[in-house]
């Protein structure tokens, strides 16, 4: 008998492994494809969604999940003795302990240490406080926007573009808020400005804004909530102007086209395989100004 999943437009309860059998698009998904489809095509199949093995994720990955919904940690996290992965008894440990872990995200004793300290920072910062923790508040809620009522059948791999999915970190329904904690080497405002560029989180802002307006008609404020892995734990909580919002958005709705026609006309090359003229930066271009002035 085939299975169907069929979610239509709303808010859902989902553990992680029930989420991503949702083969809806999300926000990861839409920035590889922003990169180009091809590498969309190539995360598809090597299912690079699960990168636990990657330290940083690994580590953000567990803070969430201590700092938000402690009461999942045990089953989610597996704490392995501090040890010193370059040596040769350190990496046989770390192997061991990481083959027994499962699935679970492996971590070491001292990260739960910066754990308790990094959460303990946020509980006394005057704005994060009252964001993340207290109150009405839902933590990994599950959004799906499916508006043309799409029903998938279980098993395919195939990518939804026409129904989008997401899970907010932290939901404050009553308020229209939404937050989502990042973990990072440097919280200062400047470095949050070049961060955001970098990874695409102002197509996060705009994507899961698109989603709450369309599950519960809308207008959401969404937050960052930035905080630094080393002492003394700097904390910057951000939300992004217009501009910022407008681009995120423009940026959305042109993944999402990449997506579809990567559904039909398979994978393509960057600048859609042509060749490109590479503009000078504006700096260069100030420099020959500069020059020219001097020259004369």
């Amino acid at each position: 008998m085939t299975a169907e999943i069929h979610k239509p437009t709303g808010d859902y309860l989902m553990t992680r492994e029930e989420y991503d059998r949702v083969h809806y698009l999300n926000c990861s998904r839409l920035k590889i494809a922003l990169r180009s489809t091809r590498h969309l095509s190539f995360e598809q199949v090597t299912e690079s969604d699960t990168h636990f093995t990657n330290k940083a994720f690994a580590f953000g990955s567990a803070f969430h999940t201590f700092c938000l919904e402690p009461h999942l940690f045990a089953n989610e996290c597996a704490v392995c003795p501090s040890v010193d992965r370059r040596t040769k008894i350190g990496k046989e440990t770390w192997a061991q302990f990481t083959e027994a872990a499962g699935e679970k995200i492996v971590i070491q004793e001292k990260d739960v240490e910066r754990m308790a300290d990094m959460r303990d920072t946020l509980v006394n910062h005057p704005v994060a406080a009252d964001l993340l923790f207290g109150g009405n508040v839902e933590y990994e809620k599950t959004l799906i926007s499916n508006p043309n009522d799409i029903v998938e059948v279980f098993g395919h791999s195939s990518l939804t573009p026409d129904a989008l999915k997401g899970r907010v970190d932290v939901l404050r329904k009553h308020s229209n808020i939404m937050v989502d904690l990042k973990t990072c080497q440097d919280a200062s405002p400047e470095a949050v400005r070049r961060t955001v560029l970098s990874f695409g989180y102002h197509v996060q802002a705009a994507f899961y804004s698109r989603l709450y307006k369309d599950v519960y008609h809308e207008n959401p404020a969404f937050f960052f909530a930035f905080i630094e892995k080393e002492p003394p734990h700097g904390v910057l909580v951000v939300s992004l102007d217009d501009d910022w919002m407008d681009y995120g958005a423009a940026e959305c709705q042109r993944g999402i086209q990449a997506v579809k026609e990567w559904t039909t006309f398979g994978p393509n090359h960057y600048n859609e395989g042509a060749s490109l003229v590479l503009s000078a930066p504006s700096f260069i271009k100030n420099r020959i100004g500069e020059t020219h002035a001097s020259n004369h």
